[in-house]
């Protein structure tokens, strides 16, 4: 990949559970880092689901490898959410991922 083509600055969130005094379990999301990367929109479809609209964006992210990033994680781009449905490293060299991920609205 060229360094033209990651025009796009994201942010990675990965999910760390932690446990109150009471027992009960909370999720919060911090940032494993912030990189240049390449976004593109595949495909986008909308549905009805339990007498609601719902949209449906599939994106596709390609960046430098990060350590630690798994499908649990998400992407931050220009405000949006996107949920991480597959990470693949690519040649698996740990040199390179192209995410699918997906936004619903």
């Amino acid at each position: 990949m060229r360094a033209g083509e990651k025009r796009h600055r994201i942010t990675i969130k990965k999910p760390t559970e932690s446990q109150s005094g009471t027992g009960e379990v909370t999720t919060s999301w911090s940032t494993l880092g912030t990189v240049w990367a390449s976004v593109q929109p595949i495909s986008g479809r909308e549905a009805i689901q339990a007498d609601q609209a719902i949209a449906e964006s599939t994106i596709r992210i390609r960046m430098r490898y990060v350590h630690g990033l798994d499908t649990d994680c998400r992407i931050i781009h220009k405000g949006r959410t996107l949920e991480i449905s597959r990470a693949i490293n690519i040649n698996e060299t740990n040199s390179e991922y192209e995410l699918l991920c997906f936004e619903a609205v």
